[in-house]
């Protein structure tokens, strides 16, 4: 619901450009289009420092496992491996389009433009649930269950109240438009 909201915003602000409007819409556009960059490229420099900065750390004995992660049987820690590395996934992808996009697409091409922004809009805000995510089981691999628990409602009710934000303002961006 939210996703189409903001899609149908983005197409409606892309066809509102004309002739005389056209040059300041372009640099909102831009303007976007950078901050999407910007939020991709942070979170993939978290997720990557998250890679090696790992929950619980590594076996410092001198063993056949050392150097390993403590925490390698642990379900959390298993999930929180999988969001983190989604989370890369989607953060990579963002900025691995909006690089194309800047070297490909021509800067008179505004339906290609809002269409490659769409697949960044999307793919840093995957990015942003799958790291919350990574860091909410990370947490959980960690601390003590009941501790743990307080953290998922916690977590849970943060994941609500973003949402909510995110529909008012797709609610906004298309009362907008």
């Amino acid at each position: 619901m939210i996703k189409e909201e903001i899609d149908e915003s983005l197409i409606l602000r892309l066809e509102s450009i004309d002739d005389h409007s056209g040059k300041s819409e372009r640099k909102t556009l831009e303007k976007a289009s950078q901050t999407h960059l910007l939020v991709a490229t942070l979170i993939a420099t978290v997720i990557f420092v998250a890679c090696f900065q790992i929950p619980g750390g590594y076996v410092q004995r001198r063993q056949e496992h050392q150097g390993m992660a403590v925490l390698t049987k642990a379900s959390d820690f298993k999930v929180f491996l999988i969001f983190n590395s989604i989370a890369l996934l989607f953060s990579a992808s963002a900025v691995t389009v909006h690089f194309f996009s800047k070297t490909i697409v021509r800067v008179e091409d505004e339906v290609s433009s809002s269409r490659l922004l769409k697949i960044t809009f999307h793919c840093t805000l995957y990015a942003i649930i799958a790291m919350v995510l990574a860091f909410q089981f990370g947490i959980s691999a960690v601390v003590d269950p009941s501790i743990g628990l307080v953290i998922n409602i916690l977590s849970c009710s943060y994941s609500l109240v973003y949402y909510y934000a995110l529909w008012r303002v797709g609610k906004r961006m298309k009362k907008d438009f």
